[in-house]
């Protein structure tokens, strides 16, 4: 990873940029004629109030959309799974994984087509100043996204909200996320509504955070953590027992890792010599399809058919498990950033050798999952996949 990258946190130049961003991007969303309009009443009601985030949002894409196209999805991914996650980090357990997703999402939408230098190391793109620029502002227009997701979330529970000329006192921001200080924030406060004081809800939405982030083991935590939706507690020590062909991959707090013992063997293991450690974010915990599937498979669902795009994704997860198995440097790769790079031909190799197989075991577990013919029809479908 570049020294850019990793040091991103604590540059303050860096750090500034986000902020100067978060502003710029703030009063651009300000200039639209609805939110002038909204502006014109003294408050927004709750139902008015989740309206105009819906407006605010689609607005800042608006604006942000040339700008995300300043890079191709999977230049977007390369910096974004080499980035440190205290930029993105909050409060709740969940803050960082949830901006992370965000910005993972938003990166795919772009259109732009650029090539990229291939080699040992997978895909390399430049990381300069320059580039630091662009993630700044890609970082600054993640969070304002998901600031307008957190203020529709509490309008939605019912909280009204005010404008600041109405508001009884001027709120200068100061911290953001992660607690990082993104200047110039210090001392402009927002044109957004806030929220109107309501002790009972305050009080609701503060022991739903709580349960959510520390006692995650409920039958929603588990459901969706089986599915990789939601953090979850993995550990980050590489378990021998945990099946690589059905599992998925949980984020975690950053951890430095030693791969000396997982690579044993590898003509490439001499690049982390006998005592380099490396930063990790995933590791593997196994996906029950038993169990995941299990409401499923009760009469009352058997008419429940399951979406296409969903039966393409879970094929990919099971297919690219049965290859990962053999691929002991390619383990590290994704412990290190959630994904790793094949070629073409060993792919369509392998996916022709394990396709019926795979789709025999997902049947087993989801009686109504429809898969196309052959592995060649499959991989036509996911060219022409859209979220």
């Amino acid at each position: 990873m570049s020294s850019l990258l990793l040091q991103a946190p604590h540059n303050p130049k860096f750090l500034a940029d986000i902020g100067k961003y978060i502003v710029e991007l703030e009063l651009q969303i300000k200039r639209h004629s609805f939110f002038q309009a909204a502006k014109t009443k003294a408050s927004l009601s709750a139902r008015d109030s989740c309206d105009f985030f819906t407006q605010c949002i689609q607005a800042a894409e608006d604006v942000f959309a040339s700008d995300l196209n300043s890079y191709s999805a999977m230049r977007w991914m390369y910096y974004l799974r080499r980035i440190p996650s205290g930029v993105f980090d909050g409060k709740l357990s969940s803050t960082g994984v949830n901006a992370r997703a965000l910005a993972e999402v938003y990166a795919n939408r772009s259109t732009k087509v650029e090539t990229a230098t291939f080699g040992c190391e997978g895909f390399v793109f430049p990381i300069n100043v320059s580039t630091l620029r662009h993630i700044a502002h890609f970082i600054a227009f993640i969070m304002t996204i998901g600031d307008l997701q957190v203020r529709f979330r509490l309008a939605s529970k019912g909280f009204d909200y005010v404008f600041p000329e109405n508001h009884p006192r001027t709120v200068v921001r100061g911290k953001l996320a992660a607690g990082l200080t993104f200047k110039p924030l210090t001392n402009v406060p927002s044109p957004l509504p806030r929220r109107v004081p309501n002790p009972v809800l305050e009080s609701a939405v503060r022991i739903y955070d709580q349960r959510h982030d520390y006692l995650q083991q409920t039958f929603l935590g588990i459901a969706m953590s089986q599915v990789g939706l939601a953090h979850d507690n993995a550990a980050v020590d590489f378990d021998a027992d945990v099946d690589i062909t059905q599992a998925f991959w949980g984020l975690h707090d950053e951890i430095k890792f030693s791969p000396q013992k997982l690579l044993e063997g590898h003509p490439h293991a001499a690049i982390y010599g006998t005592d380099g450690k490396v930063l990790v974010r995933f590791s593997p915990t196994q996906l029950n399809l038993a169990r995941l599937f299990e409401l499923y498979r009760l009469p009352v669902m058997a008419g429940v058919q399951i979406d296409t795009n969903a039966s393409l994704c879970l094929l990919v997860v099971l297919l690219g498990g049965r290859l990962l198995k053999t691929r002991r440097f390619s383990c590290l790769r994704v412990m290190e950033l959630g994904y790793f790079i094949v070629e073409f031909s060993e792919w369509n190799e392998s996916g022709e050798k394990e396709y019926s197989a795979v789709c025999d075991e997902i049947r087993k577990h989801l009686p109504q999952f429809q898969a196309p013919e052959s592995f060649g029809a499959f991989s036509d479908c996911c060219l022409t996949f859209t979220c």
